[in-house]
């Protein structure tokens, strides 16, 4: 009993030994063997400009061409910007095109007769008026003063006598011609005179009609009386016309001519202003006015074209930021973009095996998500730096050592490498040769 007892614990020692051996030996770090996550080129792609968002042509989990359109800005505005610039473009070039022609001839004539009405006006004042002009002047001044009198006397009895039995004769003469025409036209349907002689009734008629209209509106205006604006305003013409008047009869004073010599100078300098055309600085500050609006026609073109967005390259869609309809600023990301055809696993070589890893160095590459294929790549970098293991990272070291990160580049044509996969490389052994469909 004791022996078998003996037995028994010499047996579990053994197992026990065995256990811890191969527990052991299976968590010894395989060599060449190195575990990462796949990784890719992201685009964070933007609006250079900031607007409301019109449409996408993509969603997530969509893979676009290089170029593809993925989203638009609502353009009206931009449109209408664009329009206001090419107004302004199109107003500086004219402003500079008539600068450069010069002085039209018009303008010219214009401004010399100026200068002959100023010189005029200067010699008049300087001789003072003539006794015709005089006498004109109280002429008109009288005849002004006699007009505001007899509106305010109002008109005469026998002239508002004469305007009804005016009204009367062209009544009887109105009547007379109506009976004319009604009897031509009568005579004219059975025939009996020609179209001709009827037509010459209608027309007396209608001149006697007017002929009436217009002695009923005279006998009218003269029953009523001149309105009270009729005789003020004859009132300041006399008012006007006897301060001309007297105006010459006093002669001219000093600060009329000094105010003439004013305007002959005034005249003067514009004629050779004109004559002269425009100024050298004035036509420079009209090209630079043109430079302007141009730059801001360009600027406004290339904001219109800055509301839609492309892809920049081949790629699949991971996530979509906003809606349609919703405001975006500019460099804020619409859409995350990732480019499958060049992923790479970085993963942590120990630094014992640092030195057996060069760049160049192929090695196999397989992820869970595609039992049985295997990826070719090649390291493209190997970090200066050591650290520590990361904790995220996972080997089958369980002790903290120093590593060293390296970025294997895959191959991935047909894009079954996606960013985030857990992946594992493993080196491949010298001779072995890669996967007929480069995977």
């Amino acid at each position: 009993m004791k022996a078998l007892h003996g037995l028994l614990i010499v047996v579990g020692v053994a197992l026990v030994g065995g256990l811890l051996y191969l527990g052991s030996f299976r968590s010894r770090p395989k060599e060449g063997f190195f575990s990462g996550v796949v990784e890719t080129t992201l685009w964070d792609l933007a609006f250079e400009v900031a607007g409301r968002i019109d449409s996408f042509a993509v969603d997530e989990g969509h893979l676009v061409a290089a170029g593809a359109p993925l989203a638009g800005l609502r353009e009206a505005d931009f449109q209408t910007a664009l329009e206001a610039a090419r107004a302004r473009e199109g107003v500086a070039a004219a402003q500079l095109a008539a600068l450069e022609a010069g002085s039209r001839p018009e303008e010219i004539r214009s401004a010399q007769a100026r200068l002959n009405r100023a010189l005029a006006e200067l010699e008049r004042l300087s001789n003072g008026a003539t006794s015709e002009e005089l006498d004109q002047a109280r002429a008109q001044s009288e005849a002004a003063r006699e007009t505001w009198k007899v509106r305010q006397q109002g008109f005469r009895t026998e002239d508002i006598q004469s305007a009804q039995a005016t009204v009367e004769a062209a009544r009887s003469a109105l009547e007379q011609a109506r009976a004319d025409a009604r009897r031509y036209q009568d005579l004219a349907r059975e025939g009996a005179v020609p179209r001709r002689t009827r037509e010459e009734f209608d027309n007396r008629l209608a001149q006697a009609q007017g002929h009436f209209d217009s002695a009923v509106a005279a006998s009218q205006k003269l029953s009523r009386g001149y309105l009270p604006e009729e005789v003020e305003a004859a009132h300041q013409e006399y008012l006007a016309r006897d301060a001309r008047y007297r105006e010459l009869a006093r002669g001219t004073r000093p600060e009329m001519v000094r105010a003439a010599q004013a305007e002959v100078a005034a005249a003067r300098s514009q004629l050779e202003l004109v004559q002269q055309g425009p100024r050298a600085e004035d036509i420079q500050a009209a090209r630079r006015r043109l430079r302007e609006a141009r730059s801001a026609v360009e600027q406004a073109e290339l904001n219109l074209r800055k509301t839609r967005l492309a892809a920049p390259a081949e790629g699949l869609v991971l996530t979509r930021n906003f809606e349609v309809g919703e405001m975006v600023q500019p460099g804020q990301p619409v859409l995350t973009l990732a480019d499958l055809k060049k992923p790479w696993v970085e993963v942590f070589v120990p630094e014992p095996e640092i030195g057996q890893v060069h760049v160049g160095d192929a090695f196999d590459v397989t992820v869970d998500s595609a039992p049985g294929e295997v990826f070719s790549g090649r390291v493209t970098r190997i970090y200066e730096k050591a650290e520590y293991t990361p904790k995220t990272i996972q080997t089958q070291t369980q002790r903290v050592n120093l590593v060293y990160r390296v970025k294997i580049t895959v191959q991935n044509e047909h894009g079954i490498l996606k960013p985030g996969m857990p992946a594992d490389a493993r080196r491949r052994s010298t001779g072995s040769e890669a996967p007929a469909d480069g995977r």
